[in-house]
């Protein structure tokens, strides 16, 4: 041996290469748990649903707020692009 010390054994073989190994301990996923995707479209889309019309009242006012000022704003700077436009902003 190289150094000096108790003989652990090689790879895998801690308690030298004819005894049993113990403490190993093995791990196996529950067949209950192995459907990862069980009722994800039964209960899935109406979960996501009414998770959505809770969240409506605070997306939906500021996305029409938003909108509105959008359309006002373009529709402003077309009609200042016209021949009308263009006098009243001239003067």
């Amino acid at each position: 041996m190289a150094g000096g010390g108790a003989y652990i054994g090689w790879w895998g073989q801690m308690r030298g290469p004819h005894q049993a190994q113990t403490g190993i301990v093995t791990y196996q996923i529950s067949p209950f748990r192995q459907r990862a995707f069980a009722g994800a479209f039964k209960k899935g889309v109406f979960n996501v649903v009414r998770r959505t019309t809770a969240q409506a009242p605070y997306i939906i006012p500021p996305f029409l707020i938003g909108y509105s000022m959008f359309k006002y704003c373009k529709d402003k700077y077309a009609w200042y692009h016209t021949k009308e436009g263009a006098a009243h902003a001239g003067h």
